[in-house]
C-alpha cells in the first residue's frame, strides 16, 4: 500500500475509533439495529431486506426480528460466488496475487494496487472455480485473460483504488462467460447500515476461495469507505463486500491488525479492514463516462444500466442468471530416489545455445498467438517476461493456458549419456517418486500433483526433458539436472502406458548418438528439442485439461557434412480408451503399440506454433534421397532402421 493510501487509511481509523467503540457495545448488547445513526437509511434498509427475504405464504413470520436468514442465503452465496475470481498478475515486472469479480458480463474489477496499469492488466490471469466442492475436491477451473486495450480504467491507491478491466481471451476450462454472472454495481442508498453483518468471498494467501460470514460487523463509514471487522490475509485485495442479501456493498481495499485499548484493555487485538464503497465507485464511473471513446464508453455504459435493472427487479440485485457448470464424472472428453533440488536456482544455466562448436541453435520462437501464452517468470527473476525456466543442462517454457511446458530444449553429452534400455527406451535407473514445484513461476501456470492425483486412473507424471537426458558432467551437475528433470514444469500427462509404448520417441537421442555419424569436432554432442502437439480437433480433456494426443521430438547435431536433424512425432491418443484398474497383485500389461511417425520439422512448427529456425529446418534429413516418400513424407516407423538419419 502507498504512503498516502495507508495514512487515509489511518486517519479514518482514529477518527472512527468513539464510533466503532458504540457499535461494537451495541453489537454486543443485541441491539446493532440501534448502530445506524441515520435514521432514514436505517428504515429504508430494513424494509428492503424484509422485502427481499420474507417468507411467502401463511407460515410467513412477522413483527420486528431480521436475525434469521432464509435458506436461499447459502445458494444466493454459492451463486454470487460464481463472479469471483483468483488474480495473479505476473507480467515480468510485477508479482502479485488478489481476487476480484465481474460487475458486467464484460467487465472486471479488483483494486489498483492489484493491477497497476494496462500492462500488468496484460500479464495477469483470472481462474474462476478455484475452489473445493462439498466433497473436498477440486472443481475444475476456469482461466482467462484480461483485454486492456478493449477497456481499462484505473482509480488511484489514495483514491477509489480500483481497476476496471475488460475480460479477455479464455484460456483453459469450459466456463464461458455467462457461466460466471456478475455482481451488479449500484448508488442505491439503502444497502448498508451501520451495525450490520458483512459477507466476503475471497482468495486469502491464495488459498481456494474461502468465505468470511457472520461476525463481521460494519463498524463505521466515511463518503469514500466502510470499515468492518472480519478475517482477511494477503490475496483478499480485490474482494467483494456484501450485506446479508448478497448486495454489493464495498470493494475490499484494506486491513492491519488494531488495538482499541482504551475498551478493551491492553493486547486485544481486532481487525480493522477497509471497503471502498460501491456507491463511490458508481459516480466516479459515471461521471467518467461521457469522457470515454466508442466502445469503452458502450461496455461501461452496459455495466451501469446493468445495475438500474437490478435495482428494479423484485429480488436480489447482484446477479446475472448463470448457467451450470457442472463438475464431470472422471471420464476423458472431447472438447525416483529420494532427489532433493538445489533450492540455489542462481547456478543453472538453462540450454547453451552454442553448445555444439560451430553449429548454434536458438531456443525455439513462439508465434505471435502462442508468444501471449508464454508464462513469464516472477518479478524479480532475471529476464522474467521471456518465461525462461533455466535448469541443469535444459531450458523449458510453460504454455500458461495448456499448463504444461510449450518445448523444453536439452544439451547432451554423448560421452557420459546414460546409458539406454533399447528394448524400452528407458534408462537404467530406477524412477523416482518425488516432484517438486519451481518457486520462479506461479504455481497456476503448470499441473501439480493434485491434477495427476485425480487422474491417475488415466495418466502417469511423463518427463519431457527425460531424466537421463541432461544427467552428466561432474557427479554434482548430474545429480543436479537428474533432480531438475522431476519439477512439474516438466511434467506432463501421459498414459501409464506411454513409457513403455514409446520405444522410438524415447530411445531417439541414443540411436543418433550411436548412428548418426556424428563429426569429430562435435566431441558427441546433441541438442533436443521435445514438447506436447495439440490438436483442438481430437484432442481430449481432463476436466479443464486439454489432454495433448500427441509428442514432439526433434534432435540435432552436427555431420561431416554439417547439421542434421531428425523430427518424430509419437500419439497416444488410442492408449486414452484404456483406464487403469487395480487388479490385486501386480501383473504385467500386455504389449501395446502407439504410432510413431517421421514427420517434416515444417509439419513440427505448423502443429506447435514454435519456430526452430531455418538452421534446424534445413538440416532435417527426412527429404534426403535416401529417404522412402510417402504421401507428405509422413513415415509410420516400425523400427530404428526405419529412422534414416
Amino acid at each position: 500500500m502507498d504512503a498516502d493510501a495507508l495514512k487515509a487509511f489511518q486517519a479514518d481509523v482514529a477518527r472512527t475509533a468513539d464510533e466503532r467503540r458504540k457499535t461494537r457495545q451495541l453489537v454486543a448488547a443485541g441491539r446493532w439495529r440501534d448502530a445506524e445513526p441515520d435514521t432514514g437509511r436505517a428504515r429504508s434498509y430494513a424494509v428492503r431486506h424484509r422485502s427481499l427475504m420474507a417468507a411467502a405464504g401463511a407460515e410467513s413470520i412477522t413483527g420486528n426480528t431480521e436475525d434469521f436468514l432464509r435458506v436461499a442465503f447459502l445458494s444466493r452465496g454459492a451463486t454470487v460466488g460464481r463472479a469471483v475470481a483468483y488474480v495473479e498478475v505476473s507480467d515480468g515486472q510485477k508479482s502479485e496475487i488478489g481476487t476480484g469479480f465481474m460487475v458486467s458480463p464484460r467487465l472486471f474489477i479488483t483494486n489498483r494496487h492489484v493491477i497497476a496499469d494496462a500492462a500488468a492488466a496484460r500479464g495477469t490471469q483470472l481462474t474462476f472455480f478455484r475452489e473445493l466442492d462439498e466433497r473436498g475436491v477440486p472443481r475444475p477451473s476456469t482461466t482467462y485473460l484480461l483485454d486492456p486495450d478493449a477497456f481499462a480504467l484505473f482509480s488511484p491507491e489514495d483514491q477509489l483504488d480500483y481497476a476496471l478491466v475488460a475480460l479477455g481471451q479464455r484460456q483453459s476450462g469450459l466456463a464461458e462467460p455467462a457461466d460466471l454472472g456478475f455482481c451488479a454495481l449500484s448508488d442505491q442508498p439503502d444497502k448498508h447500515v451501520i451495525g450490520m453483518s458483512t459477507n466476503i468471498v475471497q482468495h486469502p494467501s491464495g488459498w481456494p476461495k474461502m468465505i468470511s460470514v457472520r461476525n463481521n460487523i460494519l463498524t463505521a463509514r466515511t463518503d469514500r469507505t466502510l470499515l468492518y471487522e472480519t478475517d482477511t490475509e494477503q490475496g483478499s485485495s480485490g474482494s467483494p463486500v456484501f450485506n446479508d442479501d448478497w448486495q454489493l456493498v464495498a470493494l475490499h481495499h484494506w486491513g492491519e491488525p488494531f488495538t482499541d485499548r482504551s475498551t478493551f484493555g491492553d493486547q486485544v487485538p481486532r481487525n480493522v479492514n477497509e471497503g471502498i464503497r460501491i456507491s463511490a465507485i458508481y459516480r466516479d464511473l459515471a461521471a467518467r463516462l461521457d469522457s470515454l471513446p466508442e466502445p469503452a464508453r458502450t461496455l461501461l455504459q452496459q455495466a451501469l444500466q446493468a445495475a438500474g435493472a437490478a435495482a428494479a427487479q423484485d429480488g436480489p440485485p447482484t446477479l446475472s442468471p448463470p448457467r451450470p457448470v457442472l463438475s464431470p464424472a472422471r471420464t476423458l472428453r472431447r472438447g525416483a530416489e529420494a532427489v532433493q533440488v538445489d533450492q540455489d536456482y542462481a547456478n543453472r544455466q538453462g540450454f547453451d545455445t552454442a553448445f555444439i562448436d560451430g553449429l548454434p541453435l536458438p531456443l525455439p520462437q513462439a508465434g505471435e498467438a502462442l508468444a501471449r501464452r508464454i508464462a513469464p517468470l516472477r518479478a524479480g527473476e532475471a529476464d522474467a517476461a521471456s518465461g525462461e525456466l533455466k535448469y541443469e543442462h535444459f531450458s523449458l517454457k510453460l504454455d500458461k493456458g495448456h499448463r504444461i511446458a510449450m518445448f523444453t530444449a536439452t544439451n547432451i553429452d554423448g560421452r557420459t549419456y546414460l546409458e539406454v534400455d533399447r528394448q524400452t527406451g528407458q534408462a537404467n535407473a530406477s524412477e523416482g517418486e518425488v516432484w517438486f514445484k519451481d518457486p520462479r513461476v506461479s504455481a497456476s501456470f503448470f499441473l501439480d500433483q493434485t491434477f495427476y492425483s485425480a487422474w491417475s486412473t488415466y495418466f502417469d507424471r511423463g518427463h519431457l526433458t527425460r531424466r537421463s537426458d541432461p544427467t552428466w558432467g561432474t557427479a554434482e551437475e548430474a545429480a543436479r539436472a537428474n533432480a531438475d528433470t522431476f519439477h512439474f514444469s516438466n511434467c506432463s500427462p501421459q498414459h501409464f502406458r506411454f513409457n513403455e509404448s514409446a520405444v522410438y520417441w524415447q530411445g531417439l537421442e541414443r540411436y543418433v548418438l550411436e548412428n548418426g555419424v556424428l563429426d569429430t569436432a562435435s566431441k558427441g554432442r546433441l541438442c533436443v528439442f521435445q514438447g506436447p502437439v495439440f490438436d483442438d480437433r481430437i484432442d481430449l480433456w481432463a476436466d479443464d485439461v486439454q489432454i495433448p494426443s500427441s509428442f514432439f521430438k526433434i534432435v540435432v547435431w552436427k555431420g561431416p557434412a554439417g547439421a542434421r536433424a531428425v523430427g518424430l512425432v509419437v500419439d497416444q491418443l488410442k492408449l486414452l480408451a484404456e483406464a487403469r484398474h487395480s487388479l490385486g497383485a501386480p501383473q504385467p500389461l500386455a504389449s501395446v503399440q502407439v504410432n510413431h511417425w517421421r514427420v517434416p520439422i515444417e509439419k513440427i512448427e505448423a502443429q506447435t506454433g514454435l519456430d526452430f529456425g531455418e538452421t534446424v529446418r534445413s538440416a532435417d534429413t527426412i527429404r534426403d534421397a535416401a529417404q522412402p516418400h510417402v504421401g507428405e513424407a509422413r513415415l509410420l516407423i516400425t523400427g530404428f532402421e526405419a529412422i534414416r538419419l
